[in-house]
């Protein structure tokens, strides 16, 4: 059999669409055996909790000096990305090299956009250590006895400079306040507990380092007791965390992404840019229910706290 390799590369949701990409890439290509390189330790180390036994090997991307004669062919997703080819393409073997230079520029999202929502053999699904962690996150965070509904809230903040820009920069505690006070409102209508990524990471010194640097310091204001922070710890597992809940919401990243394609909905995107929806449409990307200008046109109207309130109330209860 021949040998493909994929480097997987770029922030965690990029690194996450990539290897469901490649999970359907390998079904369908029974000839072939791919190894999946990771251009980055932690990536390598975070993924390593999904099962991903549809490739023969997971390893670090410097193996492939190791294995340059081996290598038939790429699978290689976002091979234009910046990052990639200042950091990566450069220490690759010339062989290798010579092979991605004219290699065209694909996509996780056009690939997915035909996939969506995934079947359940489509997944990627936690493996045996995968299962362990969850199973232990969910007993330290005293998620075991929670009794009702849930909602996972992701917290990811629009930096002015950024790739995905608002047309309108407001301060960090703005949406702060505002998730504090539509969120308190849901959770005396209904009673649920929320389960909160993204902030305020509780963690001792002995624990590793947040999975990355997105994490503030502060949370929102819930009721006492109503409410649980994930530290940040495994971003695999805790995407499990959440897409187990009963209902989701969350800032538009990468981990919303994840989470919707996880779930196949039941994801509320909190505050999306026009910009990181005008994406979608153009992608046409069924998630979120925006794949077109009526459903870009609602989440761009639908911003007063009471219509967001009331959204969340009744996805939750129906």
């Amino acid at each position: 059999m021949r040998v493909a390799a994929s480097i997987i590369h770029g922030a965690y949701g990029d690194c996450y669409e990539q290897l469901i990409c490649l999970k359907a890439l390998a079904r369908a290509r029974p000839g072939w055996k791919l190894r999946l390189y990771f251009a980055s330790p932690s990536r390598l180390a975070q993924f390593s909790y999904l099962d991903l036994g549809f490739a023969e090997g997971l390893y670090p991307v410097e193996a492939l000096e190791h294995h340059d004669r081996e290598v038939a062919a790429f699978w290689q997703f976002q091979v234009r990305d910046p990052e990639l080819n200042s950091q990566v393409l450069p220490r690759l073997p010339q062989r290798l090299r010579r092979m991605l230079e004219d290699y065209p520029q694909l996509l996780p999202w056009r690939m997915l956009r035909r996939m969506l929502p995934l079947k359940p053999g489509e997944q990627l699904k936690l493996n045996e250590k995968g299962r362990a962690a969850l199973r232990l996150m969910r007993r330290a965070y005293g998620l075991e006895g929670l009794r009702g509904p849930t909602i996972g809230f992701l917290w990811r903040y629009r930096r002015p400079g950024g790739f995905i820009r608002p047309l309108v920069i407001r301060p960090q505690h703005y949406f702060r306040r505002r998730y504090s006070r539509v969120l308190t409102r849901v959770v005396q209508a209904t009673g649920a507990h929320v389960i909160v990524c993204g902030m305020n990471p509780y963690r001792t010194s002995q624990d590793p380092a947040v999975t990355d640097n997105k994490f503030p310091g502060f949370g929102l204001v819930l009721p006492r007791g109503k409410c649980t922070y994930l530290a940040g710890l495994n971003w695999v597992v805790e995407l499990e965390i959440l897409a187990q809940c009963t209902l989701c919401a969350a800032n538009a990243s990468g981990f919303s992404e994840g989470l919707w394609i996880r779930r196949g909905g039941g994801v509320v995107l909190l505050d999306p840019p026009a910009m990181y929806l005008a994406r979608l449409v153009r992608h046409r990307m069924p998630m979120f229910g925006a794949p077109g200008v009526a459903g870009m046109s609602r989440m761009v109207l639908e911003r007063t706290e009471a219509q967001l309130e009331a959204r969340l109330i009744s996805q939750l209860l129906n």
